[in-house]
């Protein structure tokens, strides 16, 4: 039975035997261009400006695809957030910073609660300290006193 001629131009799965260099670059082809889509990312449109005053800003700027714009006040005391609702009407929801008054929170405070003690209350604690010191060590002068009697005991008694 005649073999049949391979044409390379023609694709037939049954007699097709590939080449290693005729197939080659179109394989390195195919993977440097998967590769190169799995590295790009998507890039995240926000939309917005930055305004003098919430008037200034016009309908026609907010997004009508579901998305938020942001716009922030020129001094930064604000920033105006807004969309469109499923009722046909622009939602506006309004950012405002936080702002401390104290810019030494918790070591300054600390260091101040330690000195704003009268003097009488100090003077209280000091006093039951004393008192809970000497129940202490009556405590620990008791049991020694009745370990070195139980010793006392063992002893005799051997």
């Amino acid at each position: 039975m005649p073999q049949p001629i391979m044409n390379p131009n023609y694709y037939n799965p049954q007699y097709r035997t590939p080449m290693y260099g005729q197939f080659m670059p179109q394989q390195e082809q195919f993977q440097s261009q998967q590769f190169m889509q799995q590295t790009q990312q998507n890039a995240v449109q926000m939309y917005g400006r930055i305004v003098p005053a919430q008037e200034c800003i016009a309908p026609n700027e907010v997004p009508m695809d579901g998305n938020t714009a942001f716009f922030p006040k020129q001094d930064m005391s604000e920033i105006y957030a807004k969309s469109w609702g499923a009722d046909g009407k622009i939602y506006t929801r309004l950012y405002k910073p936080v702002l401390e008054d104290n810019t030494n929170n918790l070591p300054h405070t600390a260091e101040k609660t330690k000195f704003d003690l009268s003097d009488e209350a100090t003077e209280v604690f000091m006093k039951r300290f004393d008192e809970l010191e000497q129940k202490i060590e009556q405590l620990k002068s008791s049991q020694s006193q009745r370990k070195s009697s139980q010793t006392q005991r063992k002893e005799d008694a051997e």
